[in-house]
């Protein structure tokens, strides 16, 4: 939905070729760092002392 929104302006979807937008996060090591526990514990399995090295 947010990408038919953006490209809208854009017109028709030959256009919509020529524009290529990413977007990269720097977060703070801190933060990274808790993402990372989050996924592993939620998502892998791990309990969180298995996470952290």
């Amino acid at each position: 939905m947010g990408e038919t929104r953006l490209f809208r302006q854009y017109g028709t979807a030959p256009l919509r070729d020529y524009f290529n937008a990413k977007v990269y996060l720097a977060p703070p090591e801190a933060l990274r760092s808790q993402w990372k526990i989050n996924r592993d514990t939620y998502k892998r399995g791990y309990t969180e002392d298995q996470t952290r090295f």
